[in-house]
């Protein structure tokens, strides 16, 4: 089962039991937020809300987090009261944690004076089905949509420069996700989500680029992120001459993987493979008669029953090339510890 990012127990000391028809009001940082008798949660005001460390159980917590009710004549005892969220005109900031684990959060409304979304803002809110994410704001926080179970599609907008780590993590339901003009910096694992299976950037965006799902630097001679759920036979662009740390990182659905010729380097960790999951992976087919440089942990986790493909002048060069003496765990641990390696003639059609 894995694990919340909050801890139970910092949100048990939270909990106090509204009654219906109760209206409560608090002040965070220059807003106010007002939670009703529905289950409306409206923060107003103008300038930025408090942030709130969510993970330290000695610091401060959003107070309406700890709001819940007990209809009569219903089988909802002592739930999560807030419902629907509304952050109005002239509020700039959504704090860190301030709708941490809102199980039955389902709407959300965000004024486009909002200029950024915080870490762990809504992680957890896992009733949230979709978000507009308005033109205006610029960052959106590490971990700031984790576990958003009922997401299916997200468009980052154009003013949005920053995604940060794992600002969509683990979004078991995410199948699509379009990234703006404007994104300057896309932390690695900032779309960790297993299903993941097209990510599209704006032709116009000047540093970042797709191509069949995949993103790229502006250029497309570096491999920056696959996405999760892409599934079959993937044939690397011949543009490409770097895969990235991480880029393929848990592509359990991938059979096949075709390196370019002109690839000379491949990060760390760049084929890691959780051990949680069977990777489908069963063969990659390498195009460079000199085997590539790589990183740490490069191939951790890749089924050993994997066959590596080469230039049939190459193999003896991929058998004897330099292992990782760091590197642990199940899979080959370089080029040469592939039980299989084939003449490139031989590979799958």
């Amino acid at each position: 089962m894995k694990k919340s990012f909050i801890a139970p127990v910092v949100l048990l000391a939270l909990m106090t039991v509204a009654a219906w028809g109760e209206t409560e009001t608090w002040k965070s940082g220059s807003t106010t937020v007002t939670l009703t008798d529905d289950g409306k949660l409206t923060i107003s005001g103008k300038g930025p809300m408090e942030n709130y460390n969510i993970l330290d159980k000695n610091s401060p917590k959003p107070p309406w987090l700890g709001v819940r009710i007990s209809i009569a004549n219903s089988t909802m005892k002592n739930v999560e009261h807030i419902t629907s969220a509304v952050i109005e005109d002239g509020v700039t900031s959504i704090g860190d944690g301030v709708f941490a684990e809102c199980s039955r959060l389902t709407s959300v409304t965000i004024a486009k004076s909002v200029k950024t979304i915080g870490n762990f803002a809504f992680v957890g809110s896992v009733a949230l089905a979709s978000i507009t994410i308005p033109e205006g704001v610029t960052s959106i926080g590490a971990v700031a949509f984790g576990d958003c179970n009922k997401l299916t599609s997200v468009t980052i907008p154009n003013s949005v420069t920053l995604i940060d780590k794992m600002a969509f993590n683990e979004c078991l339901r995410l199948t699509s996700v379009n990234i703006g003009s404007g994104a300057k910096t896309i932390e690695q694992s900032a779309f960790a989500a297993p299903k993941l299976a097209s990510i599209n950037v704006a032709a116009n965006n000047p540093n970042y680029s797709s191509a069949d799902g995949v993103m790229f630097n502006k250029n497309k001679t570096v491999v920056i992120m696959c996405p999760r759920g892409k599934e079959g036979a993937y044939v690397i662009p011949k543009s490409v001459t770097e895969i990235g740390d991480y880029a393929f990182t848990r592509c359990a659905f991938l059979t096949s993987l075709t390196i370019p010729a002109g690839v000379k380097s491949i990060g760390k960790g760049a084929f890691q493979q959780s051990l949680s999951v069977t990777p489908r992976l069963e063969s990659i087919i390498s195009l460079n008669p000199v085997p590539p440089s790589i990183g740490q942990e490069t191939f951790y986790g890749i089924p050993l029953s994997a066959c590596l493909y080469v230039p049939q002048k190459s193999i003896d060069a991929y058998r004897e090339a330099w292992r990782d003496p760091t590197a642990t765990g199940r899979g080959p641990r370089s080029w040469k510890e592939f039980k299989c390696v084939e003449d490139l003639e031989d590979a799958p059609k």
